[in-house]
């Protein structure tokens, strides 16, 4: 077998708080994972040929060559995946939350697996810290999705896989050797409920969306918010967020910075 490096696409996917469910939750979260990437390659019809999945314990990493078009991954695959996942997420009566990373690069086979500096990148972005914080401030959500900067300037930025560039918000990553800027998405969200003290939301040169407009709404029509000059006042909308919590509406919020002492 060659060790020439060949090109990847790399997922990482991580149980959030992994450490604070039983063994028996953890049998059954790992089964319905493993069922859903499963029926996420089954359903964005990519060869077995084409893809390895590894099972790490807590998630797993998932590897698709070059020839498996990157829009393919993070349009049906993903869709499929979220969906599974929600699905379980909305069942299941110890619910859990995933993060997933997506970063691309060069690997070289190595003892049947792979190696390379790429893997050991997507590993870091999958811990992203703001990541974390983001689910644990968004009880709703099922999945966050951290994509590098390379995936997102190559793939995501021209709507490859019908994904909307605005719904993703510019991070950074520290973690470890690790300090990069990437991109944080939530599935089926129109925008990223970012944590008050997220770091790098507005990283120079990078637009994630007007500020305010965090939401995910069924209906391209629903109203945004509005900024007032005496006040603030949002509404419409289905769920928000408002300082550290989670709104679930329709719901309207006024107020005026002398309205409470």
């Amino acid at each position: 077998m060659s060790e020439e490096a060949l090109h990847h696409l790399i997922l990482f996917y991580d149980i959030q708080g992994s450490a604070g469910l039983t063994n028996p939750e953890k049998l059954v979260a790992r089964r319905v994972l493993q069922d859903c990437c499963t029926g996420a390659l089954e359903s964005a019809s990519i060869p077995a040929d084409r893809v390895s999945v590894k099972d790490l314990g807590d998630g797993a990493m998932v590897l698709f060559t070059a020839e498996v078009p990157k829009s393919q991954v993070l349009g049906a695959w993903l869709s499929e995946f979220h969906a599974l996942l929600q699905r379980a997420y909305e069942r299941s009566t110890r619910p859990f939350q995933v993060r997933l990373a997506v970063h691309s690069g060069e690997l070289h086979p190595s003892l049947n697996e792979h190696t390379g500096t790429a893997l050991d990148f997507t590993a870091r972005l999958v811990d992203a810290p703001v990541a974390k914080r983001l689910l644990a401030s968004t009880p709703s959500a099922s999945l966050a999705v951290i994509v590098s900067d390379v995936v997102y300037d190559q793939v995501v930025r021209h709507g490859g896989g019908g994904l909307a560039p605005t719904s993703f918000s510019p991070i950074t990553v520290q973690v470890k050797e690790t300090d990069t800027s990437a991109w944080l998405h939530l599935p089926g969200w129109t925008r990223v409920p970012m944590p008050p003290d997220a770091e790098g939301a507005d990283r120079p040169g990078r637009s994630s969306g007007s500020p305010g407009t965090s939401g995910k709404t069924n209906s391209a029509d629903s109203p945004g918010p509005d900024v007032l000059k005496d006040g603030v006042s949002v509404s419409g909308g289905v769920v928000g967020v408002i300082g550290t919590s989670t709104v679930h509406g329709p719901f309207t919020v006024g107020g005026s910075p002398d309205g409470a002492k």
